[in-house]
């Protein structure tokens, strides 16, 4: 159907038909294309700075962003303060154990431990439980977490028993404490 044929369906004034004829002329104009064109261009930019805007709040106020700044902070490729602590305190372990002495096997073993929680706590995961944080699968790739969990317990052996520690099972704590804190990043 027209806009001839639209017209003449209904009963019209010419005030009606007069302004039905403005309508018809503006929607072809080219101001109407340009004003479409005009507003759609706004409407997109406005869209855009409101999901950049969504974005910005989400993160800053939410727990997601301070985990990613967390992470960030232990695994980025720039020596960080943290990376170069726990580098430093683990290089103090391996010297400990390399003594072969009861007392630096006990110290070693549970200053690597306090490293490892130490790294944990800068990712984000305080609060939890050890054997709880240590049993995300995605953490580890060259350590099992059954290998992790055995090395805190042997830790608290040392802890609580400290003449039943022995040497081999210090240097077996501290290979899977050495290889968790490389799967975190820290070493």
């Amino acid at each position: 159907m027209s806009f001839e044929e639209f017209v003449l369906t209904f009963p019209t004034s010419t005030v009606e038909y007069q302004l039905l004829r403005s309508m018809e002329n503006f929607v072809g104009s080219q101001l109407f294309v340009v004003l479409v064109a005009f507003l759609k261009t706004v409407s997109f930019v406005i869209s855009g700075f409101l999901l950049v805007l969504i974005v910005y709040f989400y993160i800053k106020t939410n727990v997601f962003g301070e985990k990613i700044k967390s992470i960030k902070a232990v695994v980025s490729s720039k020596p960080t303060g943290l990376k170069k602590k726990l580098a430093a305190e683990f290089h103090d372990v391996k010297v400990k154990l390399g003594n072969n002495k009861n007392e630096d096997d006990r110290q070693a073993v549970i200053k690597a431990d306090s490293c490892l929680i130490e790294a944990l706590n800068a990712i984000g995961f305080k609060g939890k439980g050890f054997k709880e944080i240590v049993s995300e699968k995605s953490l580890w790739s060259s350590v099992s977490a059954e290998k992790i969990i055995k090395a805190h317990e042997i830790r608290n052996q040392a802890v609580h028993f400290s003449e039943s520690l022995t040497h081999a099972e210090a240097e077996e704590a501290i290979a899977s404490y050495e290889k968790a804190l490389k799967d975190l990043g820290c070493l």
